[in-house]
């Protein structure tokens, strides 16, 4: 029997917990890696592995995430998605974390 791998199993919980205002599997899984990765900042190839999402479906999922405010533009991009993403320190993700039961 496989013992579950714990970063794993959260990076699906926060998928999950998103998935119910409407955020698409993809970017709750994705949103949710880069708030344990390491290092923080990933590529789209590194994202990809960790969270099986294609590099098309990253790509737009990268887009809506930093529409959200979740993600910012990695170093040296001012549009467009990010190479390198990481999460916000505040923002949409601290408020909600803040008025959760």
């Amino acid at each position: 029997m496989d013992t579950p791998d714990p970063v794993l199993e959260w990076v699906e919980r926060v998928s999950m917990y998103l998935a119910r205002d409407g955020v698409p599997p993809i970017a709750g899984r994705v949103l949710g890696w880069l708030m344990v990765c390491d290092p923080p900042e990933q590529s789209a190839a590194q994202i990809s592995d960790a969270t099986g999402a294609s590099r098309a479906s990253l790509t737009s999922n990268l887009r809506l995430l930093t529409a959200m405010g979740f993600l910012s533009p990695g170093p040296g991009r001012a549009t467009g998605p990010p190479t390198t993403a990481w999460p916000t320190t505040r923002g949409p993700w601290w408020s909600a974390a803040r008025s959760s039961p």
